[in-house]
């Protein structure tokens, strides 16, 4: 068996193409399907379900996960066992409480079954992460291959007892690629010039001093799928290639913070505090212009489902209850996101109360750490931190003058 992973964005996009492919028009494609933890086997209706869910969680970027899993096309596979190989993987990831669609198709001479996942747990609001999914996903598609008597294939990951990469892999860590390259050029690769600063990097005791020492040798780290890379600007390595201690799950459990909220800490604490204050001030500043897109999105939602009630056909539309579940889904959902936007305004701070503690701060701020506070938000936020600073400066030399002596004299 052989598996295929990705994340995205979009539930419909996904389910669109499961349950009608890429033309939206290929309608006897799909053999059946199974869900998990979702009171639908439409896989449309599921996705719409799927979004809803994972709305709850508005950080996550791509709650999206997608699992294809292919069989052998000489070995004659049931329904049954392709559901088992497919809960099977979903236990051993950790997916068992998600919700998700089982959708195998007919159009292939190979048996194959697509598996739509949410990412977002539908109680606990929390995202799954798919870190070393890949290793797990093989480790059960080879046990599954001999429990159930399936041809198996050698996977990289998780290799066929016996078929084992060639000994130079295990003692170098390197790729073929990069072997053939020091063999052809007689340079080192890339990942033995970082392996060489790796005893210098394990004296960080945080992400910044970890992140300092990169930069002093020419080096940065950057986001890539799971996990992080290192590069110099045009070559790039995975940190885990270097030494097991460099994986992103380690280095979180090292420095005690995890990497996306690593700028929140550093050798200032008051300019982190500050840092979080201008990205709520800006996160509070599109807030209103959100809510009030997604209460006309309810409005329109539910005009639409009130419009069908109403209209000529309602006696066609009556028969076919699935469409007014939909819509009524649909105006339910953005009901719900209006609520959320209402109550995350009500529980933040006043804008008032921010634009003073910022310009406090900002006020205060040294040379050295304005430099750092710019590496902490963006540059419109801290142009917006500038103005709020020289907006505080103008109202306090009002007081101090007096708003009447700063205006022309009438003659």
């Amino acid at each position: 068996m052989i598996a295929v992973t990705s994340s995205g964005r979009s539930f419909r996009a996904l389910s669109v193409y499961l349950a009608r492919g890429h033309s939206g028009r290929e309608h006897g494609r799909v053999a059946w399907t199974s869900p998990r933890n979702l009171p639908t086997d439409d896989p449309e209706l599921a996705g719409k379900l799927m979004r809803a869910t994972a709305a709850q969680n508005r950080r996550v970027v791509k709650p999206v996960y997608h699992l294809a899993i292919s069989f052998d096309h000489r070995d004659q596979v049931s329904r049954e066992q392709m559901e088992r190989v497919a809960d099977q993987v979903l236990n051993r990831l950790g997916l068992r409480e998600h919700q998700a669609i089982l959708v195998a198709h007919r159009d292939r001479e190979h048996a194959h079954v697509h598996v739509l996942v949410n990412r977002v747990h539908p109680e606990t609001g929390r995202a799954w992460e798919r870190w070393k999914d890949r290793l797990i996903i093989e480790q059960v598609l080879r046990d599954q291959e001999r429990a159930l008597g399936l041809r198996q294939i050698n996977g990289r990951l998780a290799p066929v007892p016996g078929r084992e990469p060639p000994e130079w892999i295990a003692a170098t860590g390197l790729l073929n690629s990069e072997r053939r390259a020091k063999l052809r050029s007689g340079t080192e690769p890339f990942i033995e010039h970082i392996r060489t600063h790796v005893p210098a990097l394990r004296k960080s005791t945080n992400w910044f001093e970890f992140e300092q020492a990169l930069t002093e040798r020419g080096l940065r780290i950057e986001r890539a799928g799971q996990g992080i890379v290192i590069t110099d600007g045009t070559q790039y390595v995975k940190a885990s290639r270097l030494a097991r201690d460099f994986s992103l799950r380690n280095l979180e459990k090292r420095y005690g913070v995890p990497y996306d909220l690593r700028q929140q800490t550093g050798p200032y604490p008051h300019v982190d505090a500050l840092a979080r204050d201008i990205r709520r001030y800006d996160h509070l500043r599109h807030l209103t212009k959100q809510q009030y897109a997604a209460t006309l999105n309810t409005t329109s939602r539910r005009s639409a489902t009130f419009s069908v009630h109403l209209s000529p056909q309602r006696s066609n539309t009556q028969g076919d209850p699935q469409q007014l579940e939909r819509l009524h889904e649909d105006a339910t959902l953005a009901d719900r996101r209006s609520r959320q936007f209402g109550t995350e305004i009500s529980v933040l701070p006043s804008k008032a109360d921010l634009e003073r503690t910022i310009a406090l701060g900002m006020n205060q701020l040294l040379p050295d750490q304005a430099l750092y506070l710019k590496r902490l938000v963006t540059a419109d936020q801290f142009s917006i931190a500038t103005q709020l600073k020289a907006q505080v400066r103008h109202k306090l030399r009002d007081l101090v003058l007096g708003k009447e002596e700063r205006e022309p004299r009438e003659r």
